[in-house]
């Protein structure tokens, strides 16, 4: 015989095992996005005949993951959990100067979504590797100290203040 108490307990926990069964399942099934399984030989097929070791055109390397990471001579062209802000993106889409490839259209979606889900899923080498932290927005919160508006000369101060000592301090 089930009790009154029973019967929602067990109700919440045939909830909460599907929940779990769901939110693991397709996530665990999902295949990560690498360089060495997936952006390489995109890589090789659009960009290493201008991007190697040999040409590295803008300084930039794309046929190792090392020369990836380090970017070019513009700087750092993949920034790890954000692809809209990663120059290569940029230039792969053509939303950019240069655009890559040269006089060429942009790379089908379908290849643009993999270097996108490369660079969100945190920039993995292998299956194996762990994902490099997420770059944080960089905003510059200094408060920059301003000449213009101030006066010349020193502070204006009051000319007939009396002067107080103050003993035993």
């Amino acid at each position: 015989m089930i009790t009154l108490f029973q019967e929602p307990a067990r109700r919440c926990l045939a909830l909460g095992a599907a929940a779990v069964a769901g939110f693991a399942g397709p996530a665990a099934a999902e295949e990560k996005t690498t360089y060495t399984d997936h952006v390489l030989p995109l890589v090789e097929q659009h960009c290493a005949k201008c991007h190697n070791p040999d040409k590295k055109k803008g300084d930039l390397d794309l046929t190792s993951y090392a020369g990836a990471l380090k970017g070019g001579g513009s700087g750092v062209v993949v920034v790890s959990g954000n692809p809209d802000s990663s120059k290569l993106i940029k230039a792969l889409t053509h939303a950019e100067e240069p655009t890559m490839p040269p006089n060429k259209p942009p790379l089908p979606e379908k290849e643009l979504a993999v270097f996108k889900k490369w660079i969100a899923g945190g920039l993995l080498e292998t299956s194996g590797s762990k994902a490099i932290a997420a770059a944080r927005p960089s905003i510059d919160l200094t408060l920059k100290v301003s000449e213009l508006g101030k006066p010349d000369g020193p502070p204006p101060m009051p000319k007939e203040l009396p002067i107080v000592l103050i003993q035993g301090c």
